[in-house]
C-alpha cells in the first residue's frame, strides 16, 4: 500500500514539475481590451490592461503591451520608459538563456525567462524612435534607428545551428521524429524590417545622408516596392518632405500546435507502445487589419493614398518559423521524457492494483458459491478502474506539454506608408481609413509644422 501510495505521490509530482505559469491576459480580457482600441478608447484599453496584471508572470512581457498602449493613447514618455524596461529585462534573459535552455528539455519553454522575438526587437526600437520624435527628441529617436539597424545587420539565426544538437538527442529516440507533423519544416529566415527601412530612410535624409537614405531605399525596394520615391531619400532644394505612417489591426496572437507522436518506452517487463504529445507555436493565417488602404488630403489640396509597407503578422510567422524545427524536437523530447517517467509510473500503478485486486479475488473464491461470483465481478471492476486510472494518468501528462505563447500582442497587423513633397509651411490633414470603398475612420492633424532640414512624420493608428 504505502508503494502504491509513492508510485501516485510520483505522478502527481509529475504534474506539477510540468505545468506553468500564466504567460498574458485571458482570452476574455484580451477580448475586452481589443474591443476597447477598435472602439478606438485607448484609455480603457489601458484600464483593461491594468485589470488584467495579475494574469502576466513576467514584468517584461507586460511592459511590451503596457508601452504599446501607452503609445496608442499618445503618452509617448510612459511608452518609452515601459517599453526601455522591457527592452532591459530581454537583453538579460537572452544573456542567461543559455542556462536555461537545459531547464527546457525537462519542463516547457515557459519556464525560461522570456527573451523576445527579433520582429519584436526591431518593431519596439521603431515604436520609441517615433516615440521619441513626438516628444521632439530627434536625436533620441536617431538612436533607436542605430540599434535596429545594428541587429537587423548583425542578426542571423542560423536553424541548422539551433536545432542540430536537439536533433542529436531526439534521434537517438526514433529514426523519424517528424512523422507526427508530416514532414521537416521548412526553413525561414527574418532579419530586418520594412519598417525600420522606412524610418532609417527619412532619418539619414532629413539630416543631409543621401548616401545612407538611398541604401535604405534600395533595401524598401526589394520589400516593398514602390512605398517610397526618389524623394525620400534626396529632397528636392529648399522643399520639404512630410510623411506619413498608419498601425492598422492588431497582430495575429500565437496559437498551439500539436501532434501525437507514437513512441517504444522500455520497461522491465516490456517495451510499451504509447502515444505522446508534442506541441509547438504557430502564428496562423488570419484575415487580419480590415483597413485596405488610406488615403491623406492635405490642406494644400495634395492627395496620397498611402501602400502597405509591412504586413507585420507575416513577419511575425517568418520570424517564429526560424526555429520552428527546433521547437519541435525539444517538444518531442521533453514529451518523450515527460512520458517515459510516467508510463514506468502508470504501469508500476497499474501493476499494483491488478495484483491487489487478484489476491482479493482468489481469497473470496475460495469459499465458493455466490461469494466467488461477486469476487470476479470485483476484479473485472478492478481493472476497468486500474486501466483508466492509467490512460487518465497519461493523458494528464500530455495536457503539460504546453508552446510557448508569449509576445507583444498589441503590435499592429500592418504598416501603411507614404509622402508629399512640400513647400516649408504650417499645414491640416486628414487621414482617411478605408475598409473596401467606405470610409470606416479619420484621423484630423491641424497646424502640422512642416520644416525643411528635418524629419517630418505624421502617425495615425486603426485598430480595425
Amino acid at each position: 500500500m504505502k508503494k502504491a501510495k509513492f508510485v501516485a505521490v510520483m505522478v502527481a509530482s509529475l504534474l506539477v514539475l510540468f505545468s506553468c505559469a500564466s504567460t498574458g491576459p485571458t482570452e476574455e480580457q484580451q477580448d475586452s481590451i481589443e474591443t476597447a482600441l477598435v472602439q478606438g478608447n485607448t484609455m480603457q484599453a489601458l484600464a483593461e490592461l491594468d485589470a488584467a496584471i495579475e494574469s502576466y508572470s513576467e514584468q517584461a512581457v507586460y511592459d511590451l503591451d503596457y508601452g504599446m498602449l501607452s503609445f496608442y493613447n499618445g503618452d509617448y514618455e510612459n511608452a518609452i520608459a515601459a517599453l526601455t524596461e522591457a527592452e532591459g529585462i530581454i537583453e538579460n534573459n537572452r544573456i542567461t538563456s543559455i542556462s536555461e535552455g537545459a531547464a527546457g528539455l525537462i519542463a516547457n519553454d515557459n519556464v525560461k525567462a522570456y527573451s523576445g522575438a527579433n520582429y519584436e526587437d526591431l518593431y519596439l526600437k521603431g515604436v520609441k524612435a517615433l516615440a521619441y520624435y513626438a516628444m521632439g527628441d530627434y536625436e533620441g529617436s536617431m538612436v533607436e534607428i542605430r540599434r535596429a539597424n545594428i541587429i537587423s545587420n548583425d542578426f542571423f539565426l542560423n536553424p541548422e545551428e539551433q536545432s542540430s544538437w536537439i536533433e542529436d538527442l531526439v534521434l537517438a529516440i526514433t529514426p523519424d521524429p517528424f512523422t507526427a507533423m508530416g514532414g521537416v519544416p521548412a526553413a525561414s529566415h527574418y532579419s530586418s524590417s520594412a519598417f525600420i527601412n522606412y524610418l532609417s530612410m527619412l532619418m539619414y535624409a532629413a539630416n543631409g545622408d543621401s548616401g545612407n537614405a538611398r541604401i535604405d531605399f534600395e533595401d524598401l525596394e526589394a520589400k516593398a516596392p514602390g512605398i517610397a520615391s526618389a524623394e525620400d531619400y534626396e529632397i528636392p532644394m529648399g522643399m520639404a518632405r512630410v510623411n506619413f505612417l498608419t498601425f492598422d489591426g492588431i497582430i495575429a496572437d500565437k496559437e498551439e500546435a500539436s501532434a501525437m507522436a507514437v513512441s517504444i518506452f522500455p520497461l522491465p517487463d516490456g517495451p510499451v507502445t504509447v502515444p505522446h504529445k508534442v506541441s509547438w507555436p504557430v502564428i496562423p493565417e488570419y484575415e487580419g487589419s480590415q483597413i485596405t488602404g488610406v488615403k491623406v488630403t492635405s490642406s494644400d489640396g495634395q492627395t496620397v493614398t498611402l501602400g502597405l509597407l509591412e504586413d507585420v503578422s507575416d513577419a511575425a510567422r517568418e520570424n517564429l518559423n526560424m526555429d520552428l524545427k527546433s521547437k519541435y524536437l525539444g517538444s518531442f523530447y521533453r514529451g518523450y521524457t515527460k512520458m517515459s517517467l510516467a508510463v514506468t509510473a502508470a504501469v508500476e500503478t497499474y501493476n499494483l492494483a491488478i495484483e491487489s485486486a487478484e489476491d482479493l479475488r482468489d481469497e473470496v473464491a475460495s469459499q465458493g458459491g455466490l461469494a466467488a461470483l461477486g469476487a470476479t465481478a470485483a476484479y473485472n471492476a478492478a481493472v476497468t478502474a486500474a486501466t483508466a486510472a492509467y490512460d487518465a494518468a497519461l493523458n494528464a501528462v500530455n495536457e503539460t506539454e504546453i508552446p510557448d505563447l508569449r509576445m507583444a500582442r498589441f503590435l499592429p497587423d500592418q504598416v501603411m506608408a507614404g509622402g508629399l513633397t512640400m513647400a516649408p509651411g504650417t499645414y491640416d490633414f486628414t487621414v482617411e481609413f478605408y475598409a473596401g470603398s467606405n470610409v470606416v475612420s479619420t484621423r484630423t492633424f491641424t497646424g502640422v509644422q512642416v520644416s525643411a532640414g528635418r524629419p517630418n512624420v505624421v502617425f495615425a493608428s486603426c485598430a480595425l
